[in-house]
């Protein structure tokens, strides 16, 4: 599946909070500037909590799809 397909599953309000935190992972896993741990690290300590928080969950996709948007290592 690409980017952008599991991209609008951790968008997709309608769906499980737990299956949209697997989309993230897997747009992580496609996208990983500084290995698959280090981001999601990273995206945790600057978005929040978001295997619980909706709100980190879009704040983390945000700043995944920009730097992939612009190519930009984070």
């Amino acid at each position: 599946m690409s980017f952008s397909a599991f991209a609008r599953r951790v968008r997709d309000p309608a769906l499980p909070h737990q299956r949209r935190v697997s989309a993230l992972r897997s747009c992580v896993q496609l996208y990983r500037p500084v290995g698959f741990e280090a981001t999601l690290s990273f995206l945790e300590e600057v978005a929040g909590p978001f295997r619980r928080d909706e709100a980190a969950l879009l704040g983390r996709w945000s700043i995944s799809r920009r730097a992939a948007a612009s190519g930009t290592r984070i």
